[in-house]
């Protein structure tokens, strides 16, 4: 579990009340998050239904979905690229969808083969896939995947340190390694060894020697903002040790990655810029604030109120809501805060180390992350979640329906409608014109 550092990392408060928002069930996937910064609260529409009436329904779809994941883990071995690939992408569309601990642990080595070699013997998207396949099992397995990420940690770390590989490959291995690490009970120096390699990667983008930023390519930028991602996830449970090393590398030259051109590299530097300055002032060594803090201030400001007409429009919004955060978490001392509302429950994140995580675990199951919330030990016990709800309470909140069904369903009725009337109209007019002529 990730409590590799102090104890209360992770732990979130989370509220149970019958009075909660009681969003519409949402469809089998979910409601998809495209930003988690732009707004402070956030609500997720309920999953596909569980429980209560819904049972024999749910339990046939599972079954359904175990011989899909059968077939597609034969087609991993298959000699076409393209249909390991989209074996791959089913297996992984699955294990987004449903927690299948029973179906996975008896194929753990099965799976095992499947990672290490499509990581070995994959082109970059067969490697995407593998390497995303892996975070996906680690999620799954929970607390007991110490046994699958081992066998695979050594081939994602050789295509993660592989410079001959494809950047975006690397970036999803810089992924997986950080969620094998977060969830896994790692021996220490292993686990710090990790941190150190993520280090030395998006240290990489630093500022050159003239004080300007490295030229790289979008696919590189995309490698240094994961490992940095990874980097941070790790940080919020690692040990004092490890903490106060990292700082002392790095805390003078973080905010020399806020001038990098790409908006998401840009956002996850001011997010671990946060995460920093809230870990130091726990730390028993002499740090109390970070370096510079007026310089500071005065970049955050001026990247929460840009308006540079050569972006998009989209990315200047997540940018300026992004630095608006972090810079009121820095000049007021306060942690981030985000309210998460699924169903009748309500998720409040307090802190950076909780949003960073809350947001790691979002990116390896997109719109998933509903569905695992309620249903996923792992992610329940990281979040303070407590137990799943009954499934009373689960079957209550799904009888509203699929919102999506239920929209599907009267955009339907309303075309019928018209078409009835139309025709009726056509009727009524033909026969006016009959009496008219007679």
């Amino acid at each position: 579990m990730p409590r590799k550092g102090k104890k209360d990392y992770g732990i979130v408060k989370a509220d149970v009340s019958p009075d909660g928002n009681n969003e519409d069930a949402g469809s089998e996937v979910g409601t998809h998050i495209s930003s988690l910064s732009d707004t402070k609260t956030t609500d997720l529409d309920a999953e596909a239904p569980l429980g209560g009436e819904g049972q024999a329904e749910f339990t046939g779809s599972l079954d359904q979905l175990e011989d899909k994941l059968k077939d597609a883990i034969e087609k991993c071995t298959d000699s076409s690229v393209k249909s390991r690939e989209t074996a791959l992408a089913e297996i992984n569309l699955g294990l987004e969808r449903r927690l299948l601990y029973d179906f996975i642990v008896g194929r753990v080595e099965t799976f095992a083969d499947i990672v290490e070699r499509s990581l070995r013997r994959g082109k970059s998207a067969e490697q995407n896939l593998a390497a995303r396949l892996s975070a996906l099992l680690c999620v799954q397995l929970g607390g007991d995947c110490g046994e699958f990420f081992n066998k695979v940690r050594s081939a994602l770390l050789t295509t993660y340190s592989d410079v001959s590989v494809s950047a975006l490959a690397r970036a999803a291995c810089a992924e997986a390694l950080g969620i094998g690490s977060f969830i896994a009970d790692e021996e220490p120096d292993v686990f710090n060894d990790t941190i150190r390699r993520f280090s030395k990667t998006f240290s990489a983008s630093y500022l050159k020697g003239d004080h300007t930023s490295p030229i790289i390519s979008a696919e590189v930028s995309e490698l240094h903002r994961q490992s940095l991602l990874s980097w941070s996830l790790l940080l919020s449970v690692a040990s004092d040790g490890i903490i106060t090393e990292e700082v002392a590398q790095h805390l003078h030259k973080l905010p020399d990655l806020l001038e990098t051109g790409d908006t998401d590299f840009r956002i996850a530097s001011g997010e671990s810029i946060a995460l920093m300055n809230e870990m130091i002032r726990d730390l028993p060594s002499g740090y109390s604030k970070m370096p510079e803090l007026a310089k500071l201030c005065l970049r955050l400001r001026e990247l929460s109120t840009e308006s540079t007409k050569h972006k998009a429009k989209k990315d200047k919004k997540q940018q300026r809501s992004s630095f608006r955060e972090i810079l009121h978490s820095i000049e007021d001392g306060d942690g981030s805060f985000q309210r998460i509302r699924f169903g009748k429950e309500v998720l409040d994140l307090h802190t950076w180390r909780h949003k960073l995580q809350y947001e790691a675990l979002c990116s390896v199951l997109h719109t998933g992350i509903n569905y695992h919330l309620r249903a996923n030990p792992l992610i329940r016990d990281i979040f303070d979640l407590g137990d799943p709800l009954p499934e009373s309470m689960i079957a209550d909140n799904s009888k509203k329906g699929d919102k999506f069904l239920r929209q599907m369903q009267q955009d339907a009725a309303d075309k019928d409608r018209s078409v009835s009337r139309n025709l009726h109209r056509n009727n009524k007019q033909a026969a006016t014109r009959d009496l008219d002529e007679d």
